[in-house]
């Protein structure tokens, strides 16, 4: 709390509270498929996995291209890929939420609270997954993000 030893200061100035909660996660893995019984196990609407042919890491992800696509191949003909189950992250969480309130006292038993709230304050995107459909023309691509920033005020008068 804000606090300057001056009667007068004090009510202009003093008596802020500013709070934080910041927030930082890995980010949820995913799993590379491939549409079709490629393996002919007998359920045509399954989904399997493709065959790991390179390096799929890239330096520099982006939107466009989350992994190197050429990484992945479609297997043979009646065998299972090699792509291991969840080997892939999408984008890490990191949020920062801050207040800032304060208390004016009027009266012995009336205050007026004024607090000013912002959720996302560093308005950084967290990317979703991406497109994890091997035969979709989109794959490797992410298509949207969360993370937007909102901000509000209130006042309110405590009797």
């Amino acid at each position: 709390m804000l606090a300057t030893n001056n009667k007068v200061a004090d009510y202009i100035i003093g008596g802020w509270q500013i709070n934080g909660i910041l927030i930082l996660r890995t980010g949820i893995p995913f799993t590379v498929t491939i549409p079709g019984d490629i393996a002919n196990i007998g359920n045509p609407n399954t989904y399997m996995r493709p065959n790991v042919v390179g390096d799929w890491h890239v330096d520099n992800r982006s939107t466009a291209a989350w992994f190197d696509k050429a990484a992945f191949a479609q297997p043979a003909q009646y065998t299972y890929g090699n792509a291991g189950r969840n080997t892939m992250r999408q984008d890490w969480t990191r949020s920062l939420d801050a207040s800032m309130f304060r208390s004016f006292p009027i009266k012995e038993s009336l205050r007026f609270e004024l607090r000013g709230e912002a959720f996302g304050l560093t308005n950084t995107p967290i990317f979703n997954a991406p497109v994890t459909n091997f035969a979709s023309s989109q794959f490797g691509q992410v298509l949207g993000s969360s993370g937007s920033r909102v901000i509000q005020v209130a006042g309110k008068v405590i009797w």
